[in-house]
Protein backbone atom coordinates (compact mmCIF):
# COMPACT_ATOMS: atom_id res chain seq x y z
CA UNK A 1 0.00 0.00 0.00
CA UNK A 2 2.93 2.34 0.64
CA UNK A 3 3.88 2.04 -3.05
CA UNK A 4 0.36 2.06 -4.49
CA UNK A 5 0.04 4.33 -7.52
CA UNK A 6 3.79 4.73 -7.99
CA UNK A 7 5.35 3.98 -11.35
CA UNK A 8 7.55 1.06 -10.33
CA UNK A 9 8.25 -2.28 -11.94
CA UNK A 10 7.41 -5.35 -9.90
CA UNK A 11 11.10 -6.02 -9.32
CA UNK A 12 11.77 -2.42 -8.25
CA UNK A 13 8.86 -2.53 -5.82
CA UNK A 14 10.09 -5.83 -4.40
CA UNK A 15 13.58 -4.43 -3.91
CA UNK A 16 12.19 -1.27 -2.25
CA UNK A 17 10.22 -3.41 0.22
CA UNK A 18 12.97 -5.95 0.73
CA UNK A 19 10.83 -8.98 -0.12
CA UNK A 20 12.20 -12.29 -1.35
CA UNK A 21 9.40 -13.35 -3.70
CA UNK A 22 6.56 -11.75 -5.66
CA UNK A 23 3.29 -13.43 -6.61
CA UNK A 24 1.24 -11.96 -9.43
CA UNK A 25 -1.64 -13.31 -11.46
CA UNK A 26 -5.11 -12.92 -12.84
CA UNK A 27 -8.49 -14.63 -12.68
CA UNK A 28 -10.72 -14.82 -15.72
CA UNK A 29 -14.36 -15.87 -16.03
CA UNK A 30 -16.77 -17.28 -13.47
CA UNK A 31 -18.10 -20.66 -12.42
CA UNK A 32 -17.11 -23.55 -14.69
CA UNK A 33 -15.32 -21.19 -17.09
CA UNK A 34 -12.90 -19.90 -14.46
CA UNK A 35 -9.18 -19.85 -15.25
CA UNK A 36 -6.28 -18.70 -13.11
CA UNK A 37 -2.78 -17.64 -14.17
CA UNK A 38 -0.09 -17.20 -11.55
CA UNK A 39 3.57 -16.25 -11.71
CA UNK A 40 6.01 -16.48 -8.83
CA UNK A 41 9.29 -14.61 -9.24
CA UNK A 42 12.33 -13.64 -7.23
CA UNK A 43 12.23 -10.16 -5.74
CA UNK A 44 15.87 -9.32 -6.37
CA UNK A 45 16.09 -10.02 -10.10
CA UNK A 46 12.61 -10.94 -11.36
CA UNK A 47 13.61 -14.47 -12.40
CA UNK A 48 10.58 -16.76 -12.62
CA UNK A 49 10.28 -19.54 -10.04
CA UNK A 50 6.88 -20.82 -11.10
CA UNK A 51 4.39 -20.04 -13.86
CA UNK A 52 1.11 -21.94 -14.01
CA UNK A 53 -2.16 -21.78 -15.90
CA UNK A 54 -5.10 -23.41 -14.13
CA UNK A 55 -8.26 -24.26 -16.07
CA UNK A 56 -10.15 -26.91 -14.13
CA UNK A 57 -13.16 -28.28 -15.99
CA UNK A 58 -15.35 -28.43 -12.87
CA UNK A 59 -13.60 -26.23 -10.38
CA UNK A 60 -14.01 -27.17 -6.74
CA UNK A 61 -12.90 -23.94 -5.02
CA UNK A 62 -11.83 -25.75 -1.86
CA UNK A 63 -9.59 -28.30 -3.58
CA UNK A 64 -8.51 -25.66 -6.05
CA UNK A 65 -7.11 -23.37 -3.34
CA UNK A 66 -5.26 -26.30 -1.77
CA UNK A 67 -3.66 -27.26 -5.09
CA UNK A 68 -2.50 -23.72 -5.86
CA UNK A 69 -1.10 -23.27 -2.34
CA UNK A 70 0.89 -26.52 -2.56
CA UNK A 71 2.31 -25.51 -5.94
CA UNK A 72 3.38 -22.10 -4.61
CA UNK A 73 5.03 -23.64 -1.54
CA UNK A 74 6.96 -26.01 -3.82
CA UNK A 75 7.97 -23.12 -6.09
CA UNK A 76 9.41 -21.19 -3.15
CA UNK A 77 11.05 -24.35 -1.78
CA UNK A 78 9.52 -23.67 1.61
CA UNK A 79 10.27 -26.18 4.35
CA UNK A 80 6.90 -26.88 5.95
CA UNK A 81 6.29 -28.25 9.43
CA UNK A 82 3.64 -30.90 9.96
CA UNK A 83 0.83 -28.48 10.77
CA UNK A 84 1.38 -26.25 7.73
CA UNK A 85 1.86 -29.25 5.44
CA UNK A 86 -1.42 -30.75 6.63
CA UNK A 87 -3.19 -27.44 6.06
CA UNK A 88 -2.04 -27.37 2.43
CA UNK A 89 -2.77 -31.01 1.70
CA UNK A 90 -6.33 -31.09 2.95
CA UNK A 91 -9.26 -28.73 2.54
CA UNK A 92 -10.02 -26.23 5.27
CA UNK A 93 -13.67 -27.23 5.12
CA UNK A 94 -15.94 -29.30 2.90
CA UNK A 95 -18.60 -26.58 3.02
CA UNK A 96 -18.24 -23.93 0.26
CA UNK A 97 -20.57 -21.49 2.05
CA UNK A 98 -18.48 -21.76 5.21
CA UNK A 99 -15.31 -21.18 3.22
CA UNK A 100 -16.87 -18.13 1.56
CA UNK A 101 -17.59 -16.50 4.95
CA UNK A 102 -14.10 -17.43 6.17
CA UNK A 103 -12.39 -15.85 3.15
CA UNK A 104 -14.49 -12.68 3.39
CA UNK A 105 -13.33 -12.25 7.00
CA UNK A 106 -9.64 -12.32 6.04
CA UNK A 107 -9.22 -8.74 4.74
CA UNK A 108 -11.20 -7.39 7.71
CA UNK A 109 -8.76 -8.89 10.22
CA UNK A 110 -5.61 -7.34 8.80
CA UNK A 111 -6.31 -3.73 9.84
CA UNK A 112 -6.50 -1.94 13.19
CA UNK A 113 -10.21 -1.17 12.89
CA UNK A 114 -12.61 -2.37 15.62
CA UNK A 115 -15.63 -2.01 13.35
CA UNK A 116 -14.07 -4.29 10.76
CA UNK A 117 -12.97 -6.72 13.45
CA UNK A 118 -16.56 -6.89 14.69
CA UNK A 119 -17.68 -7.68 11.14
CA UNK A 120 -15.02 -10.39 10.96
CA UNK A 121 -16.43 -11.96 14.13
CA UNK A 122 -19.85 -12.21 12.47
CA UNK A 123 -18.44 -13.77 9.31
CA UNK A 124 -16.27 -16.27 11.15
CA UNK A 125 -19.14 -17.17 13.48
CA UNK A 126 -21.23 -17.79 10.38
CA UNK A 127 -18.51 -20.05 8.98
CA UNK A 128 -18.45 -22.07 12.20
CA UNK A 129 -22.24 -22.27 12.25
CA UNK A 130 -22.24 -23.68 8.72
CA UNK A 131 -19.42 -26.11 9.54
CA UNK A 132 -18.99 -26.73 13.30
CA UNK A 133 -15.87 -28.78 12.53
CA UNK A 134 -14.15 -25.92 10.70
CA UNK A 135 -11.05 -25.76 12.92
CA UNK A 136 -9.40 -22.97 10.91
CA UNK A 137 -12.40 -20.68 11.36
CA UNK A 138 -12.50 -21.47 15.08
CA UNK A 139 -8.81 -20.56 15.35
CA UNK A 140 -9.25 -17.30 13.47
CA UNK A 141 -12.29 -16.42 15.55
CA UNK A 142 -10.31 -17.00 18.74
CA UNK A 143 -7.58 -14.66 17.52
CA UNK A 144 -10.02 -11.90 16.59
CA UNK A 145 -11.56 -12.09 20.06
CA UNK A 146 -8.07 -11.79 21.55
CA UNK A 147 -7.27 -8.76 19.41
CA UNK A 148 -10.51 -7.07 20.45
CA UNK A 149 -9.81 -7.87 24.10
CA UNK A 150 -6.25 -6.63 23.88
CA UNK A 151 -6.89 -3.25 22.29
CA UNK A 152 -10.54 -2.34 21.83
CA UNK A 153 -12.97 -3.98 24.24
CA UNK A 154 -13.41 -5.44 27.72
CA UNK A 155 -11.03 -8.42 28.01
CA UNK A 156 -13.49 -10.11 30.39
CA UNK A 157 -15.85 -10.37 27.43
CA UNK A 158 -13.41 -11.68 24.85
CA UNK A 159 -10.60 -13.65 26.52
CA UNK A 160 -12.70 -16.51 27.98
CA UNK A 161 -14.47 -16.83 24.64
CA UNK A 162 -11.14 -16.97 22.82
CA UNK A 163 -9.92 -19.69 25.15
CA UNK A 164 -13.04 -21.80 24.60
CA UNK A 165 -12.80 -21.42 20.81
CA UNK A 166 -9.11 -22.35 20.75
CA UNK A 167 -9.78 -25.49 22.77
CA UNK A 168 -12.58 -26.48 20.38
CA UNK A 169 -10.22 -26.04 17.44
CA UNK A 170 -7.60 -28.30 19.02
CA UNK A 171 -10.20 -30.96 19.79
CA UNK A 172 -10.92 -31.06 16.05
CA UNK A 173 -7.32 -30.78 14.83
CA UNK A 174 -4.47 -31.04 17.33
CA UNK A 175 -1.85 -30.32 14.65
CA UNK A 176 -2.82 -26.63 14.43
CA UNK A 177 -0.46 -24.02 15.89
CA UNK A 178 -2.81 -21.04 15.99
CA UNK A 179 -4.97 -22.35 18.87
CA UNK A 180 -1.86 -22.86 21.00
CA UNK A 181 -0.86 -19.26 20.31
CA UNK A 182 -4.33 -18.11 21.35
CA UNK A 183 -4.23 -20.14 24.57
CA UNK A 184 -0.76 -18.80 25.32
CA UNK A 185 -1.81 -15.18 24.84
CA UNK A 186 -4.86 -15.63 27.08
CA UNK A 187 -2.63 -17.15 29.75
CA UNK A 188 -0.13 -14.31 29.39
CA UNK A 189 -2.24 -11.17 29.26
CA UNK A 190 -5.46 -12.24 30.96
CA UNK A 191 -4.74 -15.06 33.42
CA UNK A 192 -1.16 -13.92 34.18
CA UNK A 193 -0.10 -17.57 34.17
CA UNK A 194 3.39 -17.25 32.72
CA UNK A 195 4.34 -20.91 32.94
CA UNK A 196 1.28 -21.88 30.89
CA UNK A 197 1.94 -19.01 28.49
CA UNK A 198 5.43 -20.29 27.81
CA UNK A 199 4.20 -23.85 27.40
CA UNK A 200 1.64 -22.85 24.80
CA UNK A 201 3.61 -20.18 22.95
CA UNK A 202 6.98 -21.81 22.55
CA UNK A 203 7.43 -24.43 19.87
CA UNK A 204 9.59 -27.50 20.41
CA UNK A 205 12.40 -25.70 18.60
CA UNK A 206 12.36 -23.00 21.28
CA UNK A 207 10.98 -20.29 18.97
CA UNK A 208 7.91 -18.27 19.69
CA UNK A 209 4.79 -19.08 17.70
CA UNK A 210 4.46 -16.71 14.70
CA UNK A 211 0.73 -16.15 15.15
CA UNK A 212 1.37 -15.02 18.71
CA UNK A 213 3.89 -12.47 17.51
CA UNK A 214 1.36 -11.17 15.00
CA UNK A 215 -1.35 -10.77 17.65
CA UNK A 216 0.51 -9.21 20.54
CA UNK A 217 2.00 -5.76 20.13
CA UNK A 218 5.45 -5.94 21.66
CA UNK A 219 5.37 -9.65 22.37
CA UNK A 220 8.78 -9.06 23.93
CA UNK A 221 6.64 -8.89 27.10
CA UNK A 222 6.70 -12.66 27.11
CA UNK A 223 10.41 -12.90 26.47
CA UNK A 224 11.08 -10.49 29.33
CA UNK A 225 8.64 -12.17 31.69
CA UNK A 226 10.11 -15.62 31.13
CA UNK A 227 13.48 -14.66 32.53
CA UNK A 228 14.95 -17.15 30.11
CA UNK A 229 15.38 -14.71 27.24
CA UNK A 230 15.91 -11.39 28.96
CA UNK A 231 19.15 -10.76 27.05
CA UNK A 232 18.17 -12.52 23.83
CA UNK A 233 14.78 -11.01 23.10
CA UNK A 234 15.98 -8.93 20.16
CA UNK A 235 17.68 -11.90 18.50
CA UNK A 236 14.63 -14.08 19.13
CA UNK A 237 12.37 -11.58 17.37
CA UNK A 238 14.90 -10.94 14.61
CA UNK A 239 14.97 -14.65 13.74
CA UNK A 240 11.17 -14.63 13.34
CA UNK A 241 10.97 -11.60 11.05
CA UNK A 242 10.59 -13.78 7.97
CA UNK A 243 6.98 -14.41 8.96
CA UNK A 244 5.90 -11.74 11.44
CA UNK A 245 5.43 -7.99 11.66
CA UNK A 246 8.55 -5.87 11.34
CA UNK A 247 7.48 -3.67 14.25
CA UNK A 248 8.36 -6.54 16.60
CA UNK A 249 12.04 -5.77 16.05
CA UNK A 250 11.38 -2.22 17.22
CA UNK A 251 9.55 -3.56 20.27
CA UNK A 252 12.40 -5.90 21.19
CA UNK A 253 14.93 -3.08 20.92
CA UNK A 254 12.68 -0.76 22.94
CA UNK A 255 12.39 -3.21 25.84
CA UNK A 256 16.15 -3.71 25.83
CA UNK A 257 16.60 0.09 25.97
CA UNK A 258 18.24 0.27 22.53
CA UNK A 259 16.18 3.22 21.39
CA UNK A 260 18.00 4.05 18.16
CA UNK A 261 17.40 0.51 16.89
CA UNK A 262 13.81 0.71 18.12
CA UNK A 263 13.25 3.82 15.99
CA UNK A 264 14.65 2.00 12.96
CA UNK A 265 12.34 -0.96 13.52
CA UNK A 266 9.18 1.08 13.98
CA UNK A 267 10.01 3.40 11.07
CA UNK A 268 10.56 0.41 8.82
CA UNK A 269 7.26 -1.10 9.97
CA UNK A 270 5.42 2.11 9.06
CA UNK A 271 6.97 2.01 5.61
CA UNK A 272 5.37 -1.40 5.13
CA UNK A 273 2.15 -0.68 7.02
CA UNK A 274 1.42 3.08 7.23
CA UNK A 275 -1.88 2.36 9.00
CA UNK A 276 -0.31 0.31 11.84
CA UNK A 277 -1.45 1.62 15.23
CA UNK A 278 1.12 -0.55 17.00
CA UNK A 279 4.02 0.86 14.98
CA UNK A 280 2.86 4.46 15.53
CA UNK A 281 2.47 3.75 19.25
CA UNK A 282 5.94 2.20 19.40
CA UNK A 283 7.54 5.11 17.59
CA UNK A 284 5.88 7.61 19.91
CA UNK A 285 6.80 5.88 23.14
CA UNK A 286 10.40 5.39 21.96
CA UNK A 287 10.82 9.10 21.28
CA UNK A 288 9.28 9.79 24.70
CA UNK A 289 11.84 7.62 26.49
CA UNK A 290 14.59 9.43 24.58
CA UNK A 291 13.26 12.73 25.95
CA UNK A 292 12.24 13.87 22.45
CA UNK A 293 8.71 14.81 23.40
CA UNK A 294 7.73 16.90 20.37
CA UNK A 295 8.92 14.12 18.06
CA UNK A 296 6.84 11.72 20.13
CA UNK A 297 3.71 13.83 19.71
CA UNK A 298 4.34 14.23 15.98
CA UNK A 299 4.67 10.45 15.62
CA UNK A 300 1.50 9.73 17.60
CA UNK A 301 -0.45 12.21 15.47
CA UNK A 302 0.09 9.80 12.54
CA UNK A 303 -2.23 7.20 14.08
CA UNK A 304 -5.35 6.34 12.08
CA UNK A 305 -8.65 7.33 13.69
CA UNK A 306 -11.35 4.83 12.65
CA UNK A 307 -14.84 6.29 12.99
CA UNK A 308 -13.14 9.61 13.77
CA UNK A 309 -11.85 8.32 17.11
CA UNK A 310 -8.18 7.89 18.06
CA UNK A 311 -7.52 4.52 19.72
CA UNK A 312 -7.27 4.79 23.53
CA UNK A 313 -3.78 3.27 23.39
CA UNK A 314 -2.63 6.32 21.40
CA UNK A 315 -4.45 8.79 23.64
CA UNK A 316 -2.84 7.21 26.71
CA UNK A 317 0.63 7.68 25.27
CA UNK A 318 -0.16 11.24 24.21
CA UNK A 319 -1.35 11.99 27.73
CA UNK A 320 1.83 10.50 29.17
CA UNK A 321 3.96 12.73 26.94
CA UNK A 322 1.98 15.86 27.81
CA UNK A 323 2.37 14.88 31.46
CA UNK A 324 6.13 14.71 31.07
CA UNK A 325 5.94 18.17 29.50
CA UNK A 326 3.96 19.38 32.56
CA UNK A 327 1.13 20.45 30.27
CA UNK A 328 -1.77 19.95 32.66
CA UNK A 329 -4.36 21.43 30.30
CA UNK A 330 -3.65 18.91 27.56
CA UNK A 331 -3.53 15.97 29.95
CA UNK A 332 -6.88 16.98 31.43
CA UNK A 333 -8.31 17.26 27.94
CA UNK A 334 -7.16 13.73 27.10
CA UNK A 335 -8.46 12.35 30.39
CA UNK A 336 -11.83 13.91 29.59
CA UNK A 337 -11.79 12.34 26.12
CA UNK A 338 -11.11 8.92 27.63
CA UNK A 339 -14.00 9.41 30.06
CA UNK A 340 -16.27 10.38 27.17
CA UNK A 341 -15.18 7.37 25.13
CA UNK A 342 -15.77 5.01 28.04
CA UNK A 343 -19.49 5.72 27.68
CA UNK A 344 -19.38 4.22 24.18
CA UNK A 345 -16.59 1.64 24.23
CA UNK A 346 -14.41 -0.14 26.78
CA UNK A 347 -11.45 2.01 27.85
CA UNK A 348 -8.71 0.25 29.78
CA UNK A 349 -7.93 2.13 33.03
CA UNK A 350 -4.27 1.44 32.32
CA UNK A 351 -4.22 4.34 29.87
CA UNK A 352 -5.20 6.76 32.63
CA UNK A 353 -2.52 5.23 34.85
CA UNK A 354 0.22 6.07 32.37
CA UNK A 355 -1.09 9.63 32.01
CA UNK A 356 -0.87 10.09 35.77
CA UNK A 357 2.59 8.50 35.63
CA UNK A 358 3.66 11.20 33.20
CA UNK A 359 2.24 13.88 35.49
CA UNK A 360 4.08 12.42 38.47
CA UNK A 361 0.76 11.90 40.33
CA UNK A 362 1.73 8.65 42.04
CA UNK A 363 -1.45 8.21 44.08
CA UNK A 364 -3.78 8.52 41.08
CA UNK A 365 -1.45 6.38 39.00
CA UNK A 366 -1.53 3.48 41.47
CA UNK A 367 -5.29 3.88 41.90
CA UNK A 368 -5.79 3.55 38.13
CA UNK A 369 -3.44 0.55 38.02
CA UNK A 370 -5.50 -1.20 40.68
CA UNK A 371 -8.62 -0.50 38.63
CA UNK A 372 -6.84 -2.00 35.62
CA UNK A 373 -6.22 -5.15 37.65
CA UNK A 374 -9.91 -5.33 38.53
CA UNK A 375 -10.97 -5.36 34.88
CA UNK A 376 -8.20 -7.85 33.99
CA UNK A 377 -6.41 -5.34 31.79
CA UNK A 378 -4.59 -7.04 28.94
CA UNK A 379 -1.79 -4.49 28.86
CA UNK A 380 -1.08 -4.00 32.56
CA UNK A 381 1.72 -6.60 32.46
CA UNK A 382 3.79 -4.00 30.60
CA UNK A 383 4.52 -2.29 33.93
CA UNK A 384 7.00 -5.09 34.57
CA UNK A 385 9.10 -4.46 31.49
CA UNK A 386 8.31 -1.06 29.92
CA UNK A 387 11.13 1.45 30.69
CA UNK A 388 8.67 4.22 31.51
CA UNK A 389 7.70 2.40 34.71
CA UNK A 390 11.27 2.15 36.00
CA UNK A 391 10.74 5.23 38.17
CA UNK A 392 8.26 3.31 40.34
CA UNK A 393 10.09 0.00 40.64
CA UNK A 394 11.08 0.66 44.26
CA UNK A 395 7.74 2.08 45.36
CA UNK A 396 5.95 -0.26 47.83
CA UNK A 397 2.46 0.40 46.42
CA UNK A 398 3.65 -0.22 42.90
CA UNK A 399 5.34 -3.43 44.00
CA UNK A 400 2.06 -4.56 45.53
CA UNK A 401 0.39 -4.12 42.15
CA UNK A 402 3.20 -6.13 40.54
CA UNK A 403 2.64 -8.96 43.01
CA UNK A 404 -1.04 -9.06 42.06
CA UNK A 405 0.03 -9.84 38.50
CA UNK A 406 2.02 -12.75 39.86
CA UNK A 407 5.58 -11.44 40.02
CA UNK A 408 7.57 -10.87 43.18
Amino acid sequence: MALKGKDLTTTAAAQRLGVDNVLSGSIQGTGKETTLDVELSRGNDGSVLLARHYAPREPDPIRFLSTVAQDLAAGMQISLDRGLRNNLERPLTANPAALNSYLKAGPLISGDNPVQLGAAVKLLSDAVKKDPKFAGALSELAEVHIYLGLYYDDPRRHMPEAKALAKRALEIDDSLQQPHAALGLVALVYEWDYEEALRQLILSSGRMQPSALQQLACSSHLLSMSGRWNHDAEEEIRSALEIVLTSELGCAAYYSRHYDRALQGFTRALTLQPWSVNAVWGLGKTYAQMGKFQEALDALDRAPAPEGMLPPIILGEQGYVYGRLKNRNQTERILSRLDEMSGKIFVDPFFKAEIYLGLGDQAECVRALKEALTVRSSIVISILSDPKWDVLQHDPEFQEVAKRIGVN
